[in-house]
């Protein structure tokens, strides 16, 4: 094993031996790791490599297994609270085991069936996958150096007056203002998003459209594959209203104009005042 054991996140563990119950994989200083027969990949023996997630079983012990939670050490996600008792809450990570937010790491009152949104750590004394909901501890304090039009991964965090605040790529704060949501996005969800402006100063505003005529382009293939399945026509032209084209592409009206009028003049469509047609 050439990298240390990462426990709580993926790893890539070389099998040492077979017994009955599962495989043995090398864990290096922290010994060998069961990884249970039902998780073993399809062919792979002694001496392959294999990739696992490593966490500790109900006896404090290292238990390999392929299949991965939700959310891994470092990582955020909003979970759904399973229970909660004396000991603190407990959420659904994806796994068999229930994650444990510790009451000292809530910032409001939780029930079962809502959802949390959380940071996943290791209890330094523990080395158990605990959550936090205070996310500013875990984001990195650094300013951001996303330049406009860099492409990210986002996470939906929070609601605000301002719009979505979004988690950029596990690590900085970043808001997509209401004028620029098209589409419904939930706590939780997860996309593709596009840097507007970085001031330098922690304040990262995006947009879930890609700018410019690529951002075009694919809402115009979009509209085309919309109309191939619906037998050539669409109920939205010149005069629909904002609403119904937000509704049916998560674009704005103007967006929406612009790819029209590329695939116009490509002679691919016509519009008229309430509706689209495909050019056969």
């Amino acid at each position: 094993m050439s990298a240390p054991l990462a426990i709580g996140q993926r790893n890539t563990l070389t099998i040492t031996k077979r017994v009955g119950f599962g495989v043995f994989l090398d864990g290096g200083d922290r010994g060998e790791i069961l990884l249970p027969t039902p998780f073993i990949p399809a062919g792979a023996d002694i001496g392959d490599e294999v990739e696992v997630f490593v966490s500790l079983d109900d006896e404090d012990r290292l238990l390999a297994t392929t299949r991965y939670p939700r959310a891994m050490v470092g990582e955020f996600a909003a979970l759904k609270v399973v229970e909660v008792n004396d000991i603190g809450t407990f959420l659904d990570n994806g796994l068999g085991k229930d994650l444990l937010l510790p009451y000292g790491e809530r910032k409001r009152e939780l029930k079962a069936g809502q959802f949390a949104m959380v940071h996943v750590g290791l209890d330094k004394h523990s080395d158990r996958m605990v959550a936090s909901m205070r996310l500013d501890r875990w984001l990195d304090k650094t300013p951001a150096t996303y330049t406009a039009g860099q492409e990210v991964s986002g996470l939906v965090a929070a609601r605000t007056d301002l719009g979505m605040k979004i988690i950029i790529d596990n690590a900085h704060w970043g808001l997509v203002h209401h004028d620029r949501i098209f589409t419904r996005l939930r706590i939780g969800n997860r996309l593709r998003l596009w840097v507007l402006k970085n001031d330098g100063n922690g304040n990262v505003d995006l947009t879930p459209q890609a700018p410019g005529p690529a951002g075009h382009q694919q809402l115009a293939d979009r509209i085309l594959a919309a109309l191939e399945a619906s037998q050539g026509v669409l109920p939205l032209g010149d005069k629909s209203e904002p609403e119904a084209i937000s509704e049916a592409f998560g674009a704005s009206k103007a967006n929406f104009k612009r790819a029209i009028g590329h695939l116009k003049r490509e002679g691919k469509v016509t519009l008229a005042p309430t509706e689209t047609r495909l050019v056969k």
